[in-house]
């Protein structure tokens, strides 16, 4: 896939109206990583910073979720214990989760948090 982006917009940021950044970008695309972009004041160049093991994390995390009804925590490494979808029938729990599912202990007593082992897909 390609795709031309008019981006960081020089005209605009030389301007005064806008600081360079990555928001011409999060309307074009599904999934984005924001880049930590910093300008540097007497200097021609930015300076750009990425962290490529987020994005094959985040990556990971999609991959997953979109083939087992799991959600991932925002700390999720590939392997870590997923929650079950509150959506999941208790009758299908089984049959989805063999390796077993723990409900986690809520101050409300309720028992819709349930965490299971990373499904293999």
């Amino acid at each position: 896939m390609e795709l031309e982006v008019d981006f960081p917009d020089e005209r605009m940021h030389e301007k005064g109206k806008y600081s360079i950044s990555v928001h011409p970008l999060l309307h074009r695309l599904k999934i984005s990583n924001t880049y930590a972009i910093a300008y540097v004041h007497g200097e021609q160049s930015l300076r750009y910073f990425s962290d490529f093991s987020e994005i094959l994390r985040v990556l990971d995390s999609l991959q997953l979720t979109d083939k087992a009804k799991v959600a991932t925590p925002v700390d999720w490494k590939m392997g870590d214990d997923c929650m079950v979808l509150p959506t999941v029938p208790e009758e299908n729990i089984d049959t989805l989760f063999p390796q077993g599912v723990t409900v986690v202990s809520l101050p409300s007593g309720k028992k819709y948090l349930k965490k299971t082992p990373c499904p293999d897909v």
